[in-house]
């Protein structure tokens, strides 16, 4: 243990531990070793992605309800907004939220409205985000609608959602 008087000589987290005695204070190398755990403990963590479509849980578009079905397969959230990939078969399809489309889209959604619209490059706004379009699942849920053959009950539902940056 080394004293205050010693300090001139020592390294500060010496000093600190000195200081604490019993404490857990991590060298550098220390917190540099948990931190790469962390990250790795992360990396092998799990995620449970649901289906992408579940034709047992229909949807009602007058309902603010979701399916379970309904939710990022990045950040896990549901009951908000989601998006999906313009022009890819279902069985290649993901969902995400606006956080995660904008990170994966490279697209910077802090401007999204309560109606899903960012601003667009071409002016004015627009509720695709980059290559991503609003997911709109059928009300058998089974799959989603094409982006201009959404049905004006289907659209109303999306808008009514939350958008959430989590």
């Amino acid at each position: 243990m080394y004293l205050m008087e010693d300090s001139e000589n020592k390294r500060p987290v010496d000093i600190i531990r000195a200081m604490n005695p019993g404490s857990f204070i991590p060298t550098g190398q220390e917190l540099a070793d948990i931190l790469k755990k962390e990250e790795a403990d992360k990396k092998t963590e799990v995620k449970q992605i649901p289906p992408i479509v579940d034709p047992t849980q229909k949807v009602d578009y007058s309902s603010a309800v979701v399916p379970t079905n309904y939710a990022c397969h990045k950040c896990g959230v549901t009951g908000v907004k989601l998006w999906r990939e313009y022009q890819t078969f279902l069985n290649h399809q993901s969902l995400l939220c606006c956080k995660c489309s904008g990170e994966e889209q490279n697209k910077d959604v802090k401007s999204i409205d309560d109606r899903g619209r960012i601003e667009s490059e071409l002016g004015g706004r627009t509720d695709q985000i980059g290559w991503r379009i609003p997911a709109v699942p059928t009300k058998d849920n089974d799959t989603y609608w094409g982006y201009t053959s959404v049905p004006e009950d289907g659209v109303q539902w999306w808008k009514r959602l939350p958008t959430v940056i989590v």
